[in-house]
């Protein structure tokens, strides 16, 4: 199974304050660019509630995390994945900053609507992922949707509830 990863009802989530910073922070590939300097973020939904195991997702496109995660699962998801250290409204947090793209989107089982231009993917009804493609992995993109959301794998949701998973909410990746 694959999911995609957000911010429970309950819990804070936070936005750049200019829209056009976000843009900024992602390479033509849609991946998060190297030596990024985060701009002034502000929380959204309540105050930070500090916890053992916290996560905040950013623009609905960015997922931060404490240090109490990051530093157990870093070895871990280190060949897909690594992290950032960025701050929001002063308290630091570390973005997951992703570097796995995998072909396994299946044109064939799943069923979207192509952008005007026929090279963008902008609804899927129905995402059918080619399994044996993702293997062992933790988290990753898919080229047709580079500048989409990032799947995570069962992996990685068992290995973060390993270690809490407060503000967290795992949705089954069947469908954008």
């Amino acid at each position: 199974m694959y999911y995609f990863l957000y911010t429970t009802e309950k819990y804070y989530s936070a936005h750049f304050l200019n829209i056009t910073d976000l843009d900024k922070s992602f390479d033509d590939r849609g991946m998060i660019r190297k030596n990024l300097e985060f701009p002034t973020v502000k929380y959204l939904r309540g105050k930070r509630k500090k916890g053992k195991g916290e996560y905040l997702r950013l623009n609905g496109k960015l997922h931060l995390f404490n240090d109490y995660i990051a530093e157990n699962i870093y070895d871990k998801i280190s060949e897909d994945a690594h992290f950032t250290r960025v701050q929001v409204e002063g308290d630091v947090w570390n973005l997951l900053n992703y570097n796995k793209v995998i072909d396994c989107f299946d044109k064939k089982k799943s069923e979207f609507i192509l952008s005007e231009s026929g090279n963008r993917y902008i609804i899927l009804n129905k995402i059918v992922l080619k399994k044996e493609l993702i293997r062992d992995h933790f988290c990753f993109l898919i080229p047709e949707m580079a500048d989409g959301p990032l799947f995570f794998t069962e992996k990685f949701k068992l290995l973060i509830e390993n270690y809490s998973h407060e503000g967290m909410d795992f949705v089954f990746a069947d469908h954008l």
